[in-house]
C-alpha cells in the first residue's frame, strides 16, 4: 500500500515537472529575449511613401506630403523601404530592434529631426506602406502610446514585422475635401495651365490684374501674398509660404471660388485701370501740391503733363525739380504765370488746376471733331506735335534720335494678343510711357490688358473707329508709324 502511495505521490511529481517544462517551453523564448532586452515606453506615430498619382494627400498635395514624410524611398542609413522599417531618435544606433505590441519587431533605419526623446516616451515612426494605401493605414494607426521593448543591434533578435491587419483604406472625416481647381502647389517659376487658372481665378476676385500668361511670375507672386494677407494666412512677406500656393492658400482660393464666385473670362476693372492711368480720360488731379510733395496725386499729375510734352521724366510719384520745371513750363505757356520769380511759379495750385482741365477739355473736343472727318494720318500727327511742346522736337521738326530699341520696334512683324518676346516688351514700355498701359506691365507678352493699350492708343490717333475695325487692338505698320513719333 505504501509502495502504491509512493508511486502516486512520484506521478504527480513528474506530472508537476512536465506541466512545467512545458509551460517554461512557451515562454522561454520571449523570456530570453526580455532579458536580453530593455522595457521602453514609446510614443508610436507612422509615415509613408507618397505617389504623385494619389487620390488624397493629408497636406493637400504631393510636393506637401513630400516635405511632411521625406522622400519615402530610403532610410538614413541608405536602406531602401520596407515592412518593418523604423525611424528613431538619434541616440538608436542602426540596426536596433524594437518590439512594438500590435506591429512586431522592426528594425531603425531612418532618423528625422522631429524624432525625438520625449518626457512621455521614446518617438519612434514606423513606415506604413506607399500611396493611398500607406497613407490610410498611417492615419488609422494614428499616434499610440506602448511599452515595447528595445535590443541591441548585436542581440540576434530576428524581425517579425507586419500591419497588414490595419486598415488599408481613409477613416471618415480626417481629410479635408479634395481639392479639383488647385491640385498642385506652386510657386515663383512654375509654369502651365494649372498657373494660368490660378490667374483667372485670382483676377476674378480681384487679385491680379495681368494676362494669364501661365507663368508664375513676381506679379502672381504678389497677387497670392495679397490674398494670403486677406485670407490672415501670412501677415508678411517674412513670414513661411508668402507667396506660395501651398495647401493652405489653395484651400482658402478653391473655398471662395466655389462658394458663390463665378470666374469671369474677361479682365474685372480693366477699363478702369485704364481710365485711371490714361491722360485724357484722368479726372482725378487734385490740386495744391507742390515741391517735396509724393504719391498718387503726383504721378497722375506727371503722367499727364507726360502725355501734353511737358514732362519727360518717369513717374515717380516724387514732386521733384523735373516736376516743378515741367509745372512751370504749363504755367506759362497757358498765361497761368508771365515769369519764374511769381508767387505759385512751379506750384500745381487751383488756377493751374482749373487750367489744365481746360485744356484736357480742347483736347477732348478736338479729337471728337476728327473723328467725325478723319485726316490723313500725317495731318493727326501735325496736330498732336503743335499741341505738344517739349515734346522733344528739334527747331527742324525732327523727332529725336531713334534708339536700338525703337530700330527693332520699328523693323517689327506684326504683333498682337498671344505673342511674346523683347519687341513685345519694348512696345509696352512705350505704352506705360504714352499713360495707354499700367506700370509693371512691360512682361514681353501680348496679353489682353497690352491689347486694350494698343486699341486705346489707336482709338485716340483715329486710327480705329471701334473694337470691330480691322487691326483694333493689334500693333500693325500704321499703328507702329504713329506711336514710334508721338510716343
Amino acid at each position: 500500500m505504501a509502495s502504491q502511495n509512493n508511486f502516486r505521490r512520484l506521478s504527480r511529481t513528474l506530472c508537476v515537472l512536465l506541466c512545467s517544462v512545458a509551460f517554461l517551453s512557451s515562454i522561454l523564448p520571449f523570456a530570453a529575449l526580455a532579458e536580453d532586452g530593455r522595457n521602453q515606453t514609446l510614443i508610436i506615430t507612422a509615415y509613408y511613401s507618397p505617389k504623385p498619382d494619389q487620390s488624397r494627400y493629408i497636406r493637400g498635395s504631393y510636393e506637401a506630403d513630400m516635405k511632411l514624410n521625406g522622400r519615402g524611398t530610403n532610410g538614413a542609413d541608405g536602406t531602401p523601404v520596407y515592412t518593418g522599417m523604423l525611424a528613431a531618435p538619434s541616440v538608436y544606433p542602426f540596426g536596433t530592434k524594437i518590439y512594438i505590441p500590435g506591429l512586431g519587431i522592426g528594425t531603425v533605419h531612418d532618423r528625422g529631426g522631429a524624432i525625438q526623446v520625449q518626457d512621455g516616451g521614446h518617438r519612434v515612426d514606423v513606415w506604413m506602406g506607399s500611396g493611398d494605401e500607406g497613407l490610410a493605414r498611417a492615419l488609422n494607426w494614428g499616434k499610440r502610446t506602448v511599452e515595447g521593448i528595445v535590443y541591441d543591434s548585436d542581440s540576434g533578435i530576428e524581425e517579425s514585422f507586419s500591419f497588414d491587419h490595419i486598415p488599408a483604406y481613409l477613416p471618415e472625416g480626417v481629410l479635408p475635401p479634395k481639392l479639383t481647381l488647385f491640385p498642385k502647389d506652386l510657386s515663383l517659376g512654375s509654369v502651365g495651365d494649372d498657373v494660368r487658372i490660378l490667374q483667372k481665378h485670382l483676377r476674378g476676385i480681384g487679385y491680379f490684374e495681368g494676362p494669364e500668361t501661365g507663368y508664375f511670375g513676381e506679379g502672381t507672386t504678389k497677387s497670392v501674398f495679397e490674398f494670403q494677407k486677406a485670407e490672415k494666412i501670412v501677415a508678411s512677406l517674412d513670414d513661411f509660404g508668402a507667396g506660395i500656393f501651398g495647401p493652405k492658400t489653395r484651400r482658402a482660393l478653391e473655398k471662395a471660388v466655389t462658394q458663390g464666385y463665378t470666374a469671369k473670362e474677361e479682365t474685372p476693372g480693366e477699363e478702369k485701370v485704364l481710365k485711371k492711368v490714361h491722360p485724357l480720360r484722368t479726372s482725378k488731379l487734385t490740386p495744391g501740391i507742390g515741391e517735396k510733395s509724393s504719391g498718387n496725386e503726383v504721378k497722375r499729375l506727371q503722367m499727364v503733363l507726360r502725355s501734353l510734352g511737358y514732362y519727360s521724366g518717369p513717374l515717380t510719384g516724387v514732386y521733384d525739380e523735373k516736376t516743378v520745371d515741367s509745372v512751370l513750363s504749363f504755367q506759362k505757356e497757358y498765361g497761368v504765370i508771365s515769369k519764374d520769380s511769381e508767387k505759385g511759379a512751379g506750384f500745381y495750385g487751383p488756377k493751374t488746376h482749373e487750367t489744365l482741365k481746360g485744356v484736357l477739355a480742347e483736347r477732348k473736343e478736338e479729337i471728337e471733331k476728327i473723328k467725325e472727318n478723319p485726316p490723313p494720318v500725317a495731318d493727326v500727327i501735325v496736330v498732336m506735335e503743335n499741341n505738344a511742346p517739349g515734346t522733344g522736337a528739334s527747331a527742324s521738326g525732327s523727332w529725336r534720335d531713334e534708339s536700338s530699341d525703337e530700330e527693332l520696334l520699328r523693323n517689327a512683324d506684326k504683333m498682337k494678343k498671344g505673342h511674346s518676346g523683347e519687341v513685345v516688351r519694348i512696345l509696352q514700355e512705350k505704352l506705360i510711357r504714352g499713360g495707354y498701359l499700367e506700370e509693371g506691365m512691360n512682361t514681353g507678352f501680348f496679353g489682353d490688358m497690352t491689347k486694350s493699350g494698343v486699341f486705346s492708343f489707336q482709338k485716340d490717333h483715329l486710327l480705329v473707329g471701334d473694337e470691330e475695325s480691322p487691326g483694333a487692338g493689334e500693333f500693325g505698320p500704321k499703328t507702329r508709324d504713329v506711336l514710334l513719333k508721338v510716343l
